[in-house]
């Protein structure tokens, strides 16, 4: 019977020791550190080969890294990364030392721990999501530290260019995090008299900085002292009691459904388990198995009297499954509670849920497109919507057609939110100096705005005035704008009846491509802005995103006569719209 040869790769044994023995890529040798070497040859100081055979993978590990970083493939190997982020780890104990953070206290708390406690928890969420671009506080200042700003310190320091989703980037982005994290721990438990060690690398994977061996970081208890084990239906809802409390703060009626379908699916695959037996498998598992349900598999009311396995059963001959955008919401819901239960100490293990979305469309196959100017002219050419000039000078008190008439020609020369523009009173239609705007705001009865920024001004375009909109606000009483809208649906919004008739109108003149709906407006008012050259802080402006950190804190806007020269650049070539003039 043949003799199984023993492991010997990368050894090579002298006078009975065990050495490492690695060659030296071709195309390096000659060069520095290695000269003329052809092989790399380092005393393991063993005779035990069972002990040579464990010793040499940290050597191939730390030299195959050397050599690639000298072929130019990586930029830093992992020691070089665990020592960049060692200075972050001890420069942000001199920073908390020198600035300590300041937060709100509850309880017992003092305000720096309140900061500090606050600080780690935007530490953890950034490392679960692998997120290493986003604000996060730090020592108490107002402005927030970036993650990125600590990666361009390291990059001036070191020579080394790190390129943002590489292998080299995804390591330093976590070891930063890692550092300070350590570094706020240690700090929190100094102020509670206890004494607290960094950990021997802050790499993923990494070595140890003196010894330059792999180095697995303990895992986190996964219970807070004094937590407690909440089962996930206490938590979601307690979690969801929470996002309600606030009149001002609560979720909409559709929000709230979506995440408690979610809670409702994953509660019974796992049993209603406790928050700290739910891992990364079973969570894969889960999505895994749901990704096969039908689309349509909640849109009828039996749905509700069917468990998670029997609605997987349901689809199994489906031709149908879920998108990736539906999964990436349910992934986002219970991601969001899992992050919440962590901050209220009933589950402090890594998040299950983060990094678990599944891809998003590639550019081009995903998102809403603009409408065609063939399909603007067919949906403002149509007898159904060119609504007569006397209709829009003196509308009729509960006229459906006059709103189905303005409300998608605001669209196309302001880029509003449909909801934005159902919204509106008649006092909401402003006059500055000679300058008629929609004031966007929320401070109306039933009024909402997806984001703070939302809340603005945005100037009549002189197309909407030619059309009568001025005229059209003169003949209406006081109060809602398009009074032809009654509020419907969850929420009780002047937009949900009116968003299914306009569906049926432009499927009724054949514009039923796919990804064009009512928000295809605004993606024209964008295009039609970029092509004009207008910058994208003042494309934000009339659109009501954020216009960028600098802007946002310290710039008060947009004046109104500015703002009027950049509508005024929304324009379409060969779309005919005299026939709507007054």
């Amino acid at each position: 019977m043949a003799t199984k040869m023993a492991d010997e790769r990368y050894l090579k044994q002298r006078r009975q020791g065990w050495y490492f023995v690695i060659a030296v890529p071709r195309e390096l040798r000659g060069k520095p550190p290695w000269g003329a070497k052809t092989a790399i040859v380092q005393s393991l100081k063993t005779r035990d080969l069972s002990v040579a055979q464990k010793e040499r993978w940290t050597k191939v590990t730390e030299y195959t890294e050397a050599f690639r970083k000298a072929a130019g493939d990586i930029p830093l190997t992992r020691a070089e990364i665990n020592e960049q982020a060692w200075r972050v780890y001890q420069d942000t104990l001199v920073a908390l030392e020198a600035k300590p953070a300041w937060g709100e206290p509850h309880q017992d708390e003092t305000p720096e721990q309140a900061g500090l406690s606050a600080n780690l928890e935007n530490y953890y969420e950034a490392l679960d999501d692998s997120d290493f671009s986003v604000s996060v506080g730090m020592a108490g200042e107002s402005d927030a530290s970036l993650i990125s700003n600590d990666m361009a310190t390291i990059e001036k320091r070191t020579g080394a260019k790190i390129i943002r989703g590489t292998e080299t980037w995804r390591l330093l982005g976590g070891a930063i995090l890692n550092a300070r994290i350590a570094a706020t721990e240690g700090r929190l438990r100094a102020l509670g008299n206890e004494p607290s060690e960094p950990p021997a690398t802050f790499v993923e994977g990494g070595i140890d900085r003196l010894t330059l061996k792999p180095v697995a970081r303990a895992p986190r208890a996964k219970i807070r002292t004094g937590g407690g084990s909440k089962s996930f239906s206490e938590a979601s809802t307690e979690y969801i009691a929470e996002l309600q409390r606030d009149e001002s703060a609560k979720l909409t009626e559709q929000t709230r459904g979506q995440h408690e379908m979610a809670f409702r699916l994953f509660g019974q695959y796992v049993d209603n388990a406790p928050l700290v037996d739910i891992d990364r498998a079973k969570v894969t598992e889960f999505l895994n198995d749901i990704s096969k349900l039908s689309p349509n598999w909640g849109r009828t009311p039996n749905t509700k009297k069917l468990t998670v396995f029997q609605l997987i059963d349901q689809s199994a001959n489906s031709d149908e499954q879920l998108s990736n955008r539906t999964l990436n919401r349910y992934v986002s819901s219970l991601s969001g509670l899992f992050k919440w239960a962590r901050r209220r100490g009933y589950f402090d293990g890594t998040n299950p849920f983060s990094e678990q979305s599944r891809p998003k469309p590639r550019k081009g196959t995903g998102g809403w497109q603009p409408y065609t100017i063939d399909e603007l002219n067919k949906l403002f050419e149509s007898p159904r919507i060119s609504v007569d000039a006397q209709e829009r000078t003196r509308p009729k008190r509960h006229s459906f057609e006059t709103a189905l008439y303005w409300v998608p020609l605001i669209a196309l020369f302001s880029g509003m939110r449909l909801g934005e523009i159902c919204q509106l009173a008649t006092g909401d239609l402003k006059r500055e100096s000679d300058i008629w705007y929609f004031n966007v705001t929320e401070e109306g009865e039933g009024q909402q705005v997806k984001t703070e920024a939302g809340i603005r001004k945005v100037p009549m375009h002189s197309i909407l005035i030619k059309c009568g909109l001025v005229s059209y606000l003169r003949g209406l009483p006081q109060g809602q704008l398009f009074p032809g809208l009654t509020p419907s649906g969850p929420d009780g919004k002047l937009s949900w009846y009116f968003t299914r008739r306009y569906t049926e109108y432009r499927r009724s003149l054949k514009v039923d491509r796919e990804r064009i709906s009512f928000h295809s407006f605004r993606k024209n008012v964008a295009t039609a802005l970029d092509n004009a050259g207008v910058p994208q802080a003042d494309v934000a402006a009339i659109l009501g995103h954020e216009r960028g950190f600098t802007f946002s804190t310290y710039s008060k806007g947009l004046e109104m006569p500015r703002l009027r020269q950049v509508v005024e650049k929304i324009k379409y070539a060969s779309l005919r719209l005299t026939q709507l003039y007054v």
